[in-house]
């Protein structure tokens, strides 16, 4: 796993999280407050409500074209938006009633009566159709967030030599790394190297260590420093980056190290203890 997925998981949780907390606020700042007429129709207020009424009547399409300066000019929109309203919910009955199987032929001719005879009908809201592109954008965008999340955490494949490998969060020219201050000495433990990978990419020389010491107690940060800076020493230096994943014994090398060296030519740049890898061995059950 690349030393700087965390931080990537880190900021792309913090974007799902903001992203969900910010689509319900907006959709709720854009709903359109609701008209109160004065309750003076003499009133001044009263010709600013009616102003108002007809510029938000003219952004439905379907009464657009239709003159909205005057009361009666208002009201006779929305009496065409009522019948219009009645018709669709009529339709949507009749589609609903001819999609039912009706195996007795006295409930058939009940739910044709009532077809007919009925005049009082529930009104679609067309503003909550209106929404859903938005509302499923609310749901949707989380999810690609959460999907990009696992497809980037994911261990990697092999990389052959040559191929491009991982790269570190901050890269910085040799000459100018500040290698980290040594710590008292200790003696390095013995180990095995399980595998080398190198990551370079176009002038840039990595290589990856994956190395299993020998101990029967858990060691020290110091000593484990001490170990992987004796396997940065005993290989190239001229690496630009060389990193080493130190595990214990019985730990899948597959899996996230305990132990983590990065290393430049000036030396040893950033070391870090990860003791959730031990989570689930016998150094931690």
């Amino acid at each position: 796993m690349h030393p700087a997925a965390g931080d990537y998981v880190f900021w792309l949780l913090i974007t799902v999280y903001v992203v969900c907390g910010a689509v319900p606020i907006v959709l709720l700042l854009r709903l359109p407050r609701a008209l109160a007429a004065p309750p003076d129709e003499d009133a001044p207020e009263f010709d600013e409500h009616l102003k108002a009424l007809g510029k938000r009547l003219g952004r439905n399409r379907r009464i657009s074209h239709l003159p909205l300066n005057t009361r009666p000019e208002i009201e006779a929109a929305i009496a065409a938006l009522d019948e219009e309203s009645d018709e669709l919910s009529r339709q949507c009955d009749h589609e609903h009633q001819k999609k039912v199987r009706v195996s007795d032929p006295d409930v058939a001719r009940r739910a044709s009566r009532e077809e007919t005879d009925s005049t009082q009908t529930v009104k679609p809201d067309r503003r909550a159709k209106d929404r859903t592109p938005l509302i499923a954008a609310a749901f949707i965008v989380p999810v690609l967030l959460v999907v990009l999340i696992v497809l980037f955490t994911m261990e990697r494949p092999t990389v052959q030599s040559g191929q491009a490998g991982p790269r570190s969060a901050i890269e910085l020219p040799p000459e100018v790394r500040i290698s980290l201050p040594p710590l008292p000495p200790t003696e390095p433990l013995p180990y095995r190297v399980v595998e080398q990978k190198d990551y370079s990419f176009a002038t840039t020389r990595r290589m990856a260590y994956r190395v299993v010491v020998t101990t029967n107690t858990l060691p020290d940060e110091a000593t484990l420093r001490t170990t992987a800076e004796e396997i940065w020493e005993k290989g190239d230096r001229g690496w630009s980056e060389f990193t080493v994943f130190l595990y214990m014994p019985g730990m899948n090398t597959d899996e996230m190290a305990y132990g983590v060296a990065e290393f430049s030519p000036a030396g040893l740049q950033e070391f870090r203890v990860q003791a959730l890898a031990l989570i689930g061995t016998r150094w931690r059950p």
